[in-house]
C-alpha cells in the first residue's frame, strides 16, 4: 500500500516552490541562437543566475565565468535539498550527494600520477588552467579537499580517506595501484562503493520508491555500457574489465561476456537491443567516432522514462529527487551551450549533446 508520509510535507513545499526557479525551455532554444557567450551571460543574468554570475564576474571571463556561475547555481540547489528532507532520508542523500566527493577524488589522484597541479577555490576543485573539474557539494570539506592536494602520493590520500568511509575500500586495491601505476581499479572500486551505499540507503517507506530504484538501475546501467564501448573501441578484452562491472543495473553482469565477443561497436551495439536501442547514438557514432552520444543518449532515456513520475509523487522521496535530478539536467544544458559556443560548434551539433530538449 501507499501512504503519504507527513514527514516529508515540509521538504515537498520548499521543492515545489523553488520548482519555479528552473529555467523554461524556450529559454534554452533561444540561447542556442545567441550570436556569442555576452548575450548568454546577459540572459542569465536576468534570471536567478544574476547573483551568482554578479558574485564572479570579478574574478572570472568568460567562458570561466559561465561555467562556474552555473556550477555555483546547482550546488546551491543541492544544498536547499539537503536541508529538506526528513531523517529518514538525510542518509539517502548524503550518499547521493558523495558522488562529487567521488568525482573530486577520482581528479586529485589522477593529478598525483600525472604530476599535475590543482587548484581550488571555497566552492570549486580547479585544474591549473582555472577550469572547474568538481564541485564541493559532498560529505567531504573545502578543507578536506586542501589537506587531500597537500599530500604527496596516491597512498596517503587513500589512509585520509579512511574517516570518511572511501578510504577503507580502496585500501583493498592500492596494491594493484602500486604495482602498476593503473588508476582504473581505484576509479572503479570508487563506483562501486558510491552505488552499494545508495542502495543500501534506499529503503521502501512510502511504497512508491520503486521509480528511484529504477532510475538508479538505469544510471549503473549507464556505467557499465559506457565502460564496456570504451573497452571496445581499445580493443581491451573482458578479462581486463570484468571486474569494473557494477551489479545492480537491468543488465546482468555475465551478459557483457556476451557483448564482448563483438567485433566491433556496432556489433556491440546490436547485441545490447534486447536492453536498450541504440541506434540512434550508433548513427553519430559512425559519423565522429566518439562515444559520447551514448552517453548523452542514455542519459535522455533515464530521465525521460522516470523524471515524470518522480514529479508526479508529492511528499515522497520522489518529489526531493525530481529538483535534484531538474537541477542536474540545467545544468547539464548549460554547460553544453556554453561549451559548444565556446569552441564553435554549430547548433545541430550542440543539441546533441544537451541531455535534453
Amino acid at each position: 500500500m501507499i501512504f503519504i508520509n507527513s514527514g516529508y510535507s515540509g521538504s515537498y513545499g520548499k521543492v515545489k516552490v523553488n520548482m519555479v526557479d528552473f529555467l523554461p525551455q524556450d529559454f534554452y532554444f533561444k540561447a542556442l541562437e545567441m550570436e556569442n557567450l555576452d548575450d548568454l551571460t546577459q540572459a542569465l543574468s536576468s534570471t536567478s543566475y544574476k547573483e551568482d554570475i554578479d558574485a564572479l564576474s570579478s574574478s572570472y571571463r568568460n567562458p570561466e565565468l559561465l561555467e562556474m556561475a552555473i556550477n555555483r547555481h546547482m550546488l546551491k540547489k543541492n544544498r536547499l535539498a539537503l536541508s529538506t528532507p526528513p531523517p529518514m532520508a538525510i542518509e539517502l542523500l548524503k550518499a547521493y550527494f558523495s558522488k562529487w566527493d567521488i568525482e573530486n577524488i577520482k581528479s586529485v589522484i589522477s593529478s598525483k600520477m600525472l604530476d599535475y597541479k590543482l587548484k581550488e577555490n571555497e566552492t570549486f576543485l580547479m585544474s591549473f588552467r582555472d577550469i572547474p573539474l568538481g564541485l564541493f557539494s559532498g560529505n567531504l570539506t573545502h578543507e578536506d579537499f586542501l589537506n587531500i592536494m597537500s599530500l604527496g602520493t596516491v597512498r596517503e590520500i587513500i589512509n585520509y580517506l579512511v574517516r570518511f568511509g572511501y578510504g577503507t575500500y580502496l585500501l583493498q586495491f592500492i596494491g594493484d595501484n602500486e604495482g602498476s601505476g593503473e588508476v582504473s581499479p581505484l576509479f572503479s572500486a570508487l563506483d562501486d562503493y558510491y552505488y552499494s551505499r545508495l542502495f543500501a540507503q534506499l529503503k521502501f517507506v512510502n511504497g512508491d520508491e520503486g521509480p528511484l530504484f529504477r532510475y538508479f538501475a538505469g544510471e549503473i546501467d549507464r556505467r557499465n555500457i559506457m565502460l564496456a564501448l570504451k573497452a571496445r573501441m581499445l580493443d581491451i578484452k573482458f578479462d581486463i574489465v570484468k571486474s569494473d562491472i557494477i551489479n545492480g543495473g537491468f543488465i546482468p553482469p555475465d551478459k557483457f561476456s556476451e557483448f564482448f565477443d563483438s567485433a566491433s561497436v556496432d556489433e556491440m551495439a546490436a547485441k545490447m537491443k534486447p536492453f536498450y536501442d541504440l541506434d540512434e547514438p550508433l548513427a553519430a557514432y559512425r559519423d565522429n567516432e566518439s562515444l559520447n552520444s551514448f552517453d548523452t543518449y542514455l542519459k535522455k532515456v533515464n530521465y525521460r522514462k522516470y523524471m515524470p513520475v518522480l514529479r508526479m509523487q508529492a511528499m515522497s522521496l520522489g518529489s526531493i529527487f525530481s529538483f535534484i535530478f531538474s537541477a542536474e539536467k540545467e545544468r547539464e544544458n548549460l554547460r553544453a551551450i556554453v561549451m559548444g559556443k565556446a569552441y564553435s560548434l554549430k547548433t545541430d551539433r550542440i543539441r546533441e549533446i544537451m541531455t535534453v530538449g
